[in-house]
């Protein structure tokens, strides 16, 4: 039997992801019974025989592709032994209830097994695919994410009843003129040091999944990318105006290298910054 290794970690107030390699060439068994819902990404990997056994009730399935995620609810028993190859697969726990503005809702989820969800793939490799070490705080983007998986896991066909669909869907606040203002300076404050979503909704006295719905309706972009343009834009400022270098002008608009600089700024514009920089009297 393999030994699981973890290759990722990522913990918000509403999700917990752990990102697992292990060989299963011989036969392997695992086991979960736990109080949160827990559902798991098979990511890649050769699965050719899944045995399952959950509460009592078992089936078979073979083989298991990437993007097939199995439903464990709170409390549920689930066992199972898998044999293949060496596999990467994500284990995502959540709470087993919402949080609605009039407080906490039970949230029920129906059992199921090797369901395949390509937009709930795609959004865990994305959160996986951040570069992690000791320490390091999350990110804007990090916290997007996780924001956007917990939103996709509430509204899909295992959420039992109509009643925590509607909860799962939650009241679309809206921001005010202050709150606005608020969010804008501080941002641009701030442009230099990490930004992190949990802060953002903090100073509009949101929570984060709600903050991230008010900040596209108002400003009609992800708090990312509307960072990213505000960064940018400095950059331009900078390199038109001082002659400081460019890795002191990308540290001081809040990028974490020279290449993430002018990795973005070509993105962006279409020009390396030192190009940019000797034409920026003929650019606009």
């Amino acid at each position: 039997m393999g030994i699981p290794s973890r290759l990722f970690e990522f913990e918000s107030e509403q999700l917990s992801c752990i990102l697992s390699t292990e060989s299963v060439a011989e036969l392997t068994a695992w086991r979960i019974q736990q109080p949160e819902h827990t559902f798991i990404v098979h990511l890649s990997g050769q699965i050719d025989h899944l045995e399952t056994e959950m509460d009592g009730r078992g089936s078979f399935y073979d083989p298991v592709r990437p993007g097939e995620v199995t439903v464990v609810p709170a409390g549920c028993d689930y066992q199972t032994i898998a044999q293949g190859g060496v596999v990467r697969y994500a284990n995502l726990t959540l709470p087993p209830f919402l949080q609605a503005d009039s407080g906490l809702k039970a949230w029920d989820v129906e059992a199921c097994v090797c369901r395949f969800d390509g937009r709930l793939f795609e959004l865990v490799k994305r959160l996986s695919s951040h570069k992690r070490s000791a320490g390091r705080q999350e990110t804007l983007d990090e916290d997007e994410l996780a924001v956007r998986i917990v939103h996709h896991l509430y509204n899909q066909p295992w959420t039992r009843n109509s009643e925590s669909r509607c909860v799962a869907e939650i009241m679309r606040p809206r921001l005010s003129a202050v709150q606005k203002v608020l969010l804008r300076e501080y941002i641009h404050d701030q442009l230099d040091r990490r930004l992190r979503l949990a802060d953002l909704a903090a100073l509009a006295s949101l929570k984060t999944n709600q903050l991230l719905i008010a900040f596209r309706a108002a400003f009609g972009t992800t708090p990312t990318q509307y960072v990213l343009e505000c960064r940018l834009r400095r950059t331009r400022l900078l390199l038109r105006e001082t002659q400081h270098d460019l890795l002191t002008i990308g540290l001081s608009a809040g990028f974490g290298s020279h290449s993430h600089f002018t990795n973005a700024f070509v993105s962006r514009f279409g020009l390396p910054p030192s190009v940019f920089r000797q034409h920026a009297p003929q650019l606009p």
